[in-house]
């Protein structure tokens, strides 16, 4: 007798084991929130983006212009998508907390 390799009969496929749980579910778009009870204004209607400033796990960071004062920011912009898991969604939320916690800053939006 030897070692060998059995390849499982239950064993999940890659899409199986990293369910996103904002995902449409049965063909139809949901309507789940990642953080609640934030207004649902559109960026794009205050705001123009500018070129890419760097990218994250679950996001990418542009350059933005206030279109009314012209005042320069950085926007996070957070990919559902690319939440795959509950943990995920929780530091998502967890950053968004600790970044509404901070001091105010002239280089902090």
């Amino acid at each position: 007798m030897g070692n060998c390799c059995v390849g499982s009969s239950t064993k999940k496929s890659r899409k199986e084991r990293r369910q996103n749980p904002f995902a449409p579910q049965d063909g139809y778009q949901t309507n789940n929130q990642i953080l609640k009870n934030q207004p649902k204004a559109r960026i794009l209607d205050k705001y123009v983006l500018g070129r890419e400033l760097g990218r994250g796990e679950f996001g990418i960071t542009y350059l933005c212009t206030d279109k009314e004062t012209q005042e320069v920011f950085a926007c996070k912009s957070i990919s559902k998508k690319k939440l795959r898991t509950a943990v995920d969604v929780e530091d998502v939320r967890r950053e968004v907390a600790i970044m509404k916690h901070l001091p105010h800053h002239p280089h902090i939006v």
